[in-house]
Protein backbone atom coordinates (compact mmCIF):
# COMPACT_ATOMS: atom_id res chain seq x y z
CA UNK A 1 0.00 0.00 0.00
CA UNK A 2 3.00 2.09 0.86
CA UNK A 3 4.25 1.63 -2.63
CA UNK A 4 1.47 2.56 -4.29
CA UNK A 5 0.62 5.99 -2.23
CA UNK A 6 4.65 6.90 -2.89
CA UNK A 7 4.30 6.41 -6.59
CA UNK A 8 0.35 8.06 -7.16
CA UNK A 9 1.71 10.76 -5.38
CA UNK A 10 5.27 11.21 -6.18
CA UNK A 11 6.03 11.16 -2.04
CA UNK A 12 9.70 10.02 -2.49
CA UNK A 13 10.49 13.45 -1.21
CA UNK A 14 9.18 11.89 2.80
CA UNK A 15 12.15 9.66 3.02
CA UNK A 16 14.44 12.61 4.20
CA UNK A 17 18.24 12.13 5.61
CA UNK A 18 19.20 12.51 9.22
CA UNK A 19 19.97 15.72 8.84
CA UNK A 20 17.01 17.35 7.27
CA UNK A 21 15.17 15.90 10.38
CA UNK A 22 17.38 17.56 12.76
CA UNK A 23 17.36 20.88 11.30
CA UNK A 24 13.35 20.60 10.99
CA UNK A 25 13.62 20.31 14.27
CA UNK A 26 16.15 22.14 15.89
CA UNK A 27 17.13 19.54 18.08
CA UNK A 28 21.35 18.89 18.93
CA UNK A 29 21.90 15.91 16.85
CA UNK A 30 23.85 17.62 14.35
CA UNK A 31 26.42 19.31 17.13
CA UNK A 32 26.82 15.32 18.46
CA UNK A 33 27.64 14.20 14.43
CA UNK A 34 26.62 10.90 15.53
CA UNK A 35 24.13 8.68 13.71
CA UNK A 36 23.32 6.43 17.00
CA UNK A 37 22.90 9.80 19.14
CA UNK A 38 20.25 11.17 16.17
CA UNK A 39 18.22 7.46 16.09
CA UNK A 40 18.13 7.73 19.70
CA UNK A 41 17.11 10.88 20.05
CA UNK A 42 14.72 11.32 17.51
CA UNK A 43 12.95 7.87 18.69
CA UNK A 44 12.65 8.67 22.21
CA UNK A 45 11.27 12.01 21.30
CA UNK A 46 8.61 9.69 18.79
CA UNK A 47 7.77 7.87 21.54
CA UNK A 48 6.75 9.85 24.33
CA UNK A 49 4.72 11.72 21.52
CA UNK A 50 2.91 8.24 20.51
CA UNK A 51 2.50 7.37 24.39
CA UNK A 52 1.03 10.79 25.11
CA UNK A 53 -1.49 10.61 21.95
CA UNK A 54 -2.31 6.71 22.92
CA UNK A 55 -3.06 7.27 26.51
CA UNK A 56 -5.64 9.95 25.42
CA UNK A 57 -7.22 7.83 22.97
CA UNK A 58 -7.36 4.44 25.04
CA UNK A 59 -8.99 6.96 28.23
CA UNK A 60 -11.32 8.25 25.44
CA UNK A 61 -11.91 4.61 24.38
CA UNK A 62 -12.65 3.27 27.65
CA UNK A 63 -15.68 5.77 28.10
CA UNK A 64 -17.17 5.32 24.72
CA UNK A 65 -19.96 2.26 24.43
CA UNK A 66 -20.92 0.25 21.12
CA UNK A 67 -24.82 -0.49 21.39
CA UNK A 68 -26.78 -2.69 19.23
CA UNK A 69 -28.31 0.07 17.35
CA UNK A 70 -24.65 1.30 15.82
CA UNK A 71 -24.46 -2.21 14.69
CA UNK A 72 -26.85 -1.78 12.09
CA UNK A 73 -26.00 1.22 10.76
CA UNK A 74 -22.14 -0.56 10.15
CA UNK A 75 -23.83 -3.27 8.41
CA UNK A 76 -25.68 -1.73 5.96
CA UNK A 77 -24.46 -1.94 2.36
CA UNK A 78 -21.61 0.30 1.36
CA UNK A 79 -22.33 2.47 4.84
CA UNK A 80 -20.36 -0.19 6.74
CA UNK A 81 -17.57 0.15 4.46
CA UNK A 82 -17.22 3.94 4.70
CA UNK A 83 -17.62 3.98 8.54
CA UNK A 84 -15.46 1.29 9.53
CA UNK A 85 -12.30 2.37 7.10
CA UNK A 86 -13.02 6.08 8.87
CA UNK A 87 -12.97 4.19 11.88
CA UNK A 88 -10.35 2.90 11.19
CA UNK A 89 -8.12 5.93 10.45
CA UNK A 90 -8.15 6.32 14.58
CA UNK A 91 -4.34 6.44 15.06
CA UNK A 92 -3.75 3.77 17.34
CA UNK A 93 -4.01 -0.34 17.10
CA UNK A 94 -7.46 -0.51 19.51
CA UNK A 95 -9.34 0.55 16.63
CA UNK A 96 -8.57 -2.63 14.78
CA UNK A 97 -8.83 -4.70 17.74
CA UNK A 98 -12.23 -3.56 18.57
CA UNK A 99 -13.17 -4.02 15.01
CA UNK A 100 -12.25 -7.64 15.10
CA UNK A 101 -13.70 -7.94 18.45
CA UNK A 102 -17.00 -6.85 16.76
CA UNK A 103 -16.80 -9.06 13.72
CA UNK A 104 -16.20 -11.76 16.68
CA UNK A 105 -19.52 -10.70 18.39
CA UNK A 106 -21.21 -10.70 15.20
CA UNK A 107 -22.10 -7.42 15.63
CA UNK A 108 -20.49 -5.78 12.40
CA UNK A 109 -19.82 -7.72 9.08
CA UNK A 110 -16.47 -8.98 7.38
CA UNK A 111 -16.12 -6.27 4.70
CA UNK A 112 -17.04 -3.48 8.04
CA UNK A 113 -13.73 -4.93 9.59
CA UNK A 114 -11.58 -5.26 6.54
CA UNK A 115 -12.09 -1.82 5.57
CA UNK A 116 -11.64 -0.76 9.04
CA UNK A 117 -7.92 -2.81 9.33
CA UNK A 118 -7.78 -1.69 6.27
CA UNK A 119 -7.32 1.63 6.50
CA UNK A 120 -5.72 1.43 10.06
CA UNK A 121 -2.14 2.23 10.41
CA UNK A 122 -1.45 2.31 13.94
CA UNK A 123 0.35 5.47 15.00
CA UNK A 124 1.80 5.55 11.17
CA UNK A 125 -0.33 8.67 10.41
CA UNK A 126 0.33 10.44 13.55
CA UNK A 127 4.44 9.94 12.76
CA UNK A 128 3.49 11.42 9.42
CA UNK A 129 1.71 14.42 10.92
CA UNK A 130 4.40 15.24 13.36
CA UNK A 131 7.56 14.36 10.91
CA UNK A 132 6.01 16.07 7.48
CA UNK A 133 5.10 19.72 7.64
CA UNK A 134 3.70 19.64 4.09
CA UNK A 135 0.11 19.03 5.62
CA UNK A 136 -1.40 19.11 1.80
CA UNK A 137 0.74 15.97 1.22
CA UNK A 138 -0.25 14.31 4.26
CA UNK A 139 -3.97 15.15 4.04
CA UNK A 140 -3.42 13.16 0.30
CA UNK A 141 -2.01 10.05 1.61
CA UNK A 142 -4.89 9.98 4.40
CA UNK A 143 -7.36 10.20 1.99
CA UNK A 144 -5.74 7.64 -0.18
CA UNK A 145 -5.70 5.48 2.89
CA UNK A 146 -9.35 5.86 3.47
CA UNK A 147 -10.17 5.11 -0.29
CA UNK A 148 -8.10 1.62 -0.44
CA UNK A 149 -9.53 0.84 3.07
CA UNK A 150 -13.29 1.32 1.80
CA UNK A 151 -11.98 -0.39 -2.02
CA UNK A 152 -10.69 -3.06 -0.07
CA UNK A 153 -14.05 -3.84 1.81
CA UNK A 154 -16.42 -3.20 -1.04
CA UNK A 155 -14.41 -6.12 -2.24
CA UNK A 156 -14.95 -8.36 -0.34
CA UNK A 157 -18.14 -7.70 0.05
CA UNK A 158 -18.57 -9.09 -3.24
CA UNK A 159 -16.21 -11.34 -3.65
CA UNK A 160 -17.31 -13.08 0.11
Amino acid sequence: CGLMIDSCLKTQSLHADISSLCRNENCPCEKENSLVYAAFFHAAKITVFIFAVSLILNIGMEYVSFSENQGSILTAPLTGEFVGALFGLIPNCSSSVILTQLYMEGSINLSTMLSGTLSGSGVGILVLFKINHNLKQNFKILLLVYILGVIGGIISNLIL
